[in-house]
């Protein structure tokens, strides 16, 4: 039926001498890929998820507007669902652990089974720029912008495996999924008090020397109207120490998964660019603040945001 669409349109601009890349088409549909890539102007509207990953792989411009019938029934139940799928996670990770008799086996099958399940029913998909770089350099340091409570399901989703996170000590105090994060390995930061925050970031640096991956979302915390906040210097801090790349990834919607200020998840295509590695070999405490002002300047543009340098 695209085909077909495709054809009847060209036809209709020969017969009509029309100029298809001058020429503009509005659908929601990806059944109609055929004939938006023969204009010059495609414009997706409230595209099904699809085409919403097909368009952002374009840079094709999207238009969206808002739902009105989006169930809040429905959106509690994929939240219920995907806090459910920490019991199937724990057993696969017991029995993965136990039959390679490793621990670390046991807790990345456990974390992968969060990050694949946990996105899956809670409707979130991912279409992804530059995935190759999720792999090209290990160990890193991946740092991610930070929107909303779905970022850390994302995360596991898109690292998988030998790396661990950095996070706040209140969510070590959360029953279960503090437990889970500290079985993971996860360093866990006292944003109160910085000479501890800093001390609590030095086995970082080992793990790092030792192959292991860090993850830490920067701006410390999510931004209440999705601007990009002011970077911390500890993730940088540590790529620096251990002479490991840093990764920029930058999640330009997570946001529409889970809004700051809400607890159900609505199902979203997140869009995630994830940049080339950045070497720090030729970084030091002098010229830090602007090696992380020019990896921050990276997300402003592509979050089509401008703020003022890092001071």
């Amino acid at each position: 039926m695209g085909e077909g669409k495709a054809i009847a349109g060209r036809s209709l601009a020969e017969t009509q001498n029309l100029n298809l890349r001058k020429s503009f088409f509005y659908t929601d549909s990806s059944e109609d890929i055929h004939l938006l890539e023969i204009v010059g102007n495609p414009r997706p509207v409230n595209p099904d998820t699809k085409l919403s990953g097909i368009a952002f792989q374009n840079d094709w411009p999207v238009l969206r507007f808002a739902d009105s019938n989006n169930s809040r029934l429905a959106g509690m139940v994929r939240t219920g669902l995907s806090l459910g799928v920490i019991i199937p996670a724990v057993l696969n990770g017991f029995s993965k652990g136990t039959s390679a008799l490793s621990w670390t086996e046991g807790v990345e099958s456990m974390m992968r089974t969060i990050g694949d399940l946990g996105t899956y029913v809670a409707g979130i998909t991912l279409s992804v720029k530059g995935e190759e770089h999720l792999w090209s350099h290990r160990p890193a340091v991946f740092i991610l912008n930070h929107q909303s409570n779905a970022d850390m399901l994302i995360a596991i989703k898109l690292i998988r495996k030998e790396a661990r996170g950095v996070a706040k000590m209140e969510l070590k105090k959360m029953p279960v999924i503090g437990q889970i994060l500290e079985a993971a390995g996860t360093i866990f930061l006292d944003r109160t008090d910085k000479e501890k925050a800093i001390e609590a970031l030095k086995p970082g640096i080992d793990s790092l020397r030792s192959g292991i991956s860090i993850v830490i979302f920067p701006e410390g915390t999510r931004s209440y109207d999705y601007t990009l906040g002011k970077f911390k210097k500890g993730g940088f801090h540590l790529a620096m120490e251990a002479g490991v790349p840093i990764v920029p990834i930058v999640l330009k919607n997570a946001h529409d998964v889970m809004p700051r200020g809400k607890n159900i998840f609505n199902p979203a295509l997140v869009e995630v660019i994830v940049h080339e590695p950045v070497m720090t070999h030729d970084w030091t405490h002098q010229n830090l603040n602007d090696k992380i002002s020019e990896i921050r300047s990276r997300y402003l543009m592509d979050l089509n945001q401008t703020d003022e340098e890092i001071t």
